[in-house]
C-alpha cells in the first residue's frame, strides 16, 4: 500500500492485517507513524517531487528508530546533486547542505502555461555537469527547492526548504509568506 503519512496515521496495523508492505511518501512521516507501522510491515519511505516522478528514491526496511530525514539513495533513473542554494553552478561536497538538483528522464518538461516558473526551476545542465560529463545531460535539471545533504553511504537527507513552501495535511501551500507580507 502507498499512502501519505497523514493518511497512514488514521490506520492501525491491527485494522488492516493483510497489509505486508507500506510505502510512505508525499510528505515527511512523524516518528509516531514510523513507530506504529515499522514492526508490523515492510515499511519504506519514498521521496520524489511531482516535477520528477512519483518517487526518485526510496529507503526500505525502516526500523522504529529511523532518522526521519533519511530518504535513501537515488534510483538509477535519475541523478541527485547538491549545489549552493544561491548558485546552481557551484556543486557542494558530500555532507554539505545545499539545494537538491535532480536530472534524468524522470524530470518533467516544465509547468503548463507558466514559462516564468519553468525557467526558474527547470534549467539546462550546469557548467560543472557539462565539464565532468554527468549522465543525462540531454535532460533538464530540476531545482527542487529542497535543502538536502548526502551521507557518506550515498543516502539523501532532506533537511528543509530554501523558500517558504509548506505542506498541510499532505497538500502543498505555495509561498504564502510573500503574499501575506504585502
Amino acid at each position: 500500500m502507498f499512502q501519505t503519512p497523514t493518511m497512514a496515521a488514521f490506520l492501525h496495523p491491527d485494522d488492516v492485517p493483510g497489509i505486508k508492505h507500506l510505502l510512505l511518501g508525499g510528505e515527511f512521516p512523524t516518528s509516531n507513524v514510523i513507530a506504529t507501522w515499522a514492526e508490523h510491515v515492510n515499511l519504506q519511505l519514498a521521496y520524489g517531487p511531482a516535477e520528477t516522478s512519483c518517487w526518485t528514491n526510496c529507503r526500505t526496511g525502516i526500523a522504529p528508530n529511523h532518522r526521519l530525514s533519511d530518504t535513501g539513495p537515488p534510483m538509477r533513473s535519475c541523478g541527485f546533486w547538491i549545489v549552493d542554494p544561491d548558485d546552481h553552478n557551484k556543486p557542494l561536497p558530500i555532507g554539505a547542505t545545499g539545494e537538491l538538483l535532480i536530472n534524468g528522464g524522470v524530470v518533467a518538461p516544465g509547468y503548463l502555461d507558466n514559462k516564468e516558473n519553468t525557467a526558474a526551476a527547470f534549467i539546462p545542465a550546469p557548467t560543472w555537469a557539462r565539464r565532468y560529463g554527468v549522465p543525462g545531460l540531454k535532460f533538464r535539471f530540476y531545482k527542487a527547492g529542497d535543502l538536502a545533504r548526502f551521507d557518506s553511504d550515498g543516502s539523501l537527507n532532506i533537511v528543509g526548504r530554501k523558500d517558504s513552501q509548506v505542506k498541510l495535511r499532505g497538500k502543498m501551500i505555495v509561498d504564502l509568506l510573500p503574499r501575506c507580507a504585502k
